[in-house]
C-alpha cells in the first residue's frame, strides 16, 4: 500500500502518524452512527425476546452505510460493540453480529439503540477480533468469544478502578472522559488524510486506514480515545520515537500484509471479509468490489511487550 502525505504528532505516550493512501474516496458510502444519531437508520433487538450476539439494522436510505468494529450501541436490552466493520446496502434490513458489553441487564431502556460517543478500548477491539479471527476458520461466523469479552471488560475496569452494577463497560469509559478529551486537545485530525499508525512509546499498536477521508474524520477522535483509554495505568515511558522510526515500522508493518494467510467469507453485509492472525499481528480488510472500505491491523505483539498485559495472544 503506497502512502502518500504524512504527519507526526506525539503527546505523553501516543504518538501518531497520519497519512493518505491511493484510491481514497473511492466510493460513496456515509456513516452508520451518524445516520442513527440523525434519525434516519434504526437498530433494534431482532425480537421482544432479543438476541446477546444479534441485532437489526433497518436502512431506508438510497446509500450504503459503513460501521466500524469498535462502535458501541447503546440502549435497548443491554449494550453492544459490533463485532466487524461492515458496509450495509441501501434499502435493507440486516442482521448484525453484535457482542454485549453490559452482561448485567437484560432488559429494554429504549426500545432502539443509540451510538454511543466513545470507542472499545484497544484490548477488547483486539480480543475480540483475535477470537473471531479463529470462528471465522473454524466455523465461518462473525461471532466472537462472548466469555472472552465480558473477561476483557471485566479486566479493562479493574484496570480504571471502575465499578459498575451492570458491568457496563460504557459506565467505565465516561468516568475517563476529561482524560480523553486532554489528547483530543494535543491531536487533531490531518484535512487530507485517510488513515493513522498509534504508537505507545516506540511500540505500533494498531493502524486503520478508510476508504473515505470524511469518515476518517468521524473515527479519528474515537481511535483516540480507544488507544487513549489503554495508557492512564502505565508506568512510566521507557522509549522514545521519532518520525522516521514510526515510518519505518509502519511502511515495514504494511509489508507484512502479503505474508497473511487470510479467510475470506461475505460480509454480513455488501463485500468481502478478509481477516488474518498471527502470533504478532491481526486484522482485517473489508472491500467492495475493487474499493478497499476498511482496512485495521490490531494487537501487535512481540517478547518486548509483555508489561502491557491487555496485548495478550488468545488461547482458547
Amino acid at each position: 500500500m503506497q502512502i502518500n502525505k504524512n504527519s507526526f504528532v506525539q503527546h505523553n505516550r501516543l504518538s501518531i502518524l497520519q497519512f493518505s493512501t491511493d484510491g481514497k474516496n473511492s466510493f460513496d458510502y456515509i456513516s452508520g452512527t451518524e445516520a442513527i444519531k440523525s434519525g434516519l437508520v434504526k437498530v433494534t433487538e431482532i425480537s421482544e425476546s432479543g438476541s446477546v450476539n444479534n441485532l437489526i439494522v433497518d436502512n431506508p436510505l438510497d446509500k450504503y452505510l459503513f460501521f466500524s468494529d469498535g462502535d458501541i450501541l447503546i440502549g435497548a436490552k443491554q449494550n453492544r460493540v459490533i463485532n466487524v466493520s461492515m458496509l450495509l446496502k441501501p434499502n435493507s434490513k440486516t442482521n448484525i453480529p453484535v457482542s454485549c458489553i453490559e452482561r448485567g441487564r437484560w432488559r429494554h431502556s429504549t426500545f432502539s439503540f443509540s451510538p454511543s460517543e466513545y470507542y472499545v478500548p484497544h484490548s477488547v477491539r483486539a480480543g475480540k477480533h483475535r477470537s473471531l479471527d479463529m470462528n471465522l476458520r473454524m466455523h465461518k461466523t462473525f461471532y466472537a468469544n462472548q466469555a472472552r469479552v465480558w473477561g476483557d471488560v471485566d479486566s479493562y475496569s479493574e484496570r480504571i478502578d471502575h465499578f459498575s452494577p451492570t458491568g457496563d463497560l460504557e459506565s467505565g469509559l465516561k468516568s475517563s472522559r476529561e482524560s480523553y478529551d486532554e489528547y483530543l486537545r494535543h491531536f487533531k485530525s490531518d484535512e487530507e488524510a485517510n488513515g493513522m499508525a498509534i504508537f505507545f512509546d516506540d511500540k505500533i499498536v494498531s493502524i486503520d486506514v478508510f476508504n473515505r477521508d470524511d469518515i476518517y474524520k468521524i473515527y479519528f477522535p474515537r481511535l483516540i480515545q480507544s488507544a487513549a483509554s489503554e495508557t492512564f495505568y502505565l508506568k512510566e515511558k521507557q522509549f522514545d520515537l521519532n518520525e522516521e522510526i514510526a515510518k519505518e515500522k509502519t511502511y515495514r508493518l504494511f509489508s507484512k500484509l502479503d505474508e497473511q494467510q487470510y479467510v475470506v467469507e461475505n460480509s454480513p453485509g455488501a463485500g468481502v471479509l478478509k481477516s488474518f492472525c498471527d502470533d504478532r499481528i491481526s486484522g482485517f480488510m473489508l472491500a467492495y468490489e475493487h474499493h478497499l472500505i476498511h482496512l485495521a491491523i490490531l494487537n501487535l505483539l512481540n517478547g518486548e511487550n509483555n508489561r502491557f498485559q491487555r496485548f495478550r495472544e488468545f488461547r482458547p
